[in-house]
């Protein structure tokens, strides 16, 4: 994990899992990780972070093959964590000091050569929907917008939901206040294999602004 001194944090509701997305981080590792916990890297020093507060798309990088590690929880373990952060100099910084836990990384994956490209024709490329990353969020970054177009899983035919209308879920520049709230259908989808028809409604805030 590195720092950057003005990032936006924002909660991306899929399913059930929250996906934490912050600006490209600076130059600066707060830690240099243990055996186990994988530093930014090469990956890191593709994007350009001004530390304005606001994320243009310029300032992350979207790559195939590119990722984030996360720190996993041991089952039947907690972290102690203020999410609301503290108030340090007027502004709000957040502690993420704690190194316990197993590294579980999530990258950004082709479509193309899938068993579901045939029905994402825009997608520019996918994402774990958890950690286990069975099931695939399907991606396309347009007009600096960065559109869900639905959900499939890794298992041939089990899992393949595809939105009637794409889902904003994020807009650059992103910037503290900004919300988007999305509704959009899915007909005769499948989720683990059985049937499904639904109507689902986003609702994202970038409610948070620090260190």
């Amino acid at each position: 994990m590195s720092r950057s001194r003005s990032c936006l944090l924002l909660a991306l509701p899929l399913l059930a899992a929250l996906a934490f997305l912050s600006a490209c981080p600076g130059p600066t590792p707060v830690y240099d990780g243990g055996a186990d916990f994988q530093r930014a890297g090469d990956s890191a020093r593709i994007c350009q972070p001004n530390n304005d507060g606001v994320i243009a798309l310029s300032e992350l990088s979207f790559v195939v093959g590119l990722g984030a590690s996360y720190l996993v929880n041991p089952p039947g373990t907690l972290v102690d964590f203020d999410a609301a952060g503290q108030l340090l100099e007027g502004a709000t910084e957040w502690d993420f000091s704690s190194t316990a836990g197993s590294v579980a990384a999530v990258k950004l994956e082709p479509v193309a050569g899938t068993w579901f490209a045939k029905h994402f024709p825009k997608a520019t490329f996918a994402a774990g929907a958890d950690i286990k990353a069975e099931t695939l969020q399907v991606l396309s970054l347009d007009q600096g917008q960065l559109l869900l177009l639905g959900l499939a899983s890794r298992q041939p035919d089990s899992t393949l939901m595809v939105y009637d209308t794409p889902i904003p879920s994020l807009r650059f520049p992103l910037r503290l206040g900004d919300s988007i709230n999305a509704k959009s259908t899915v007909t005769n989808g499948r989720l683990g294999g059985m049937p499904i028809a639904t109507e689902d409604t986003y609702d994202i805030k970038v409610d948070a602004q620090g260190t």
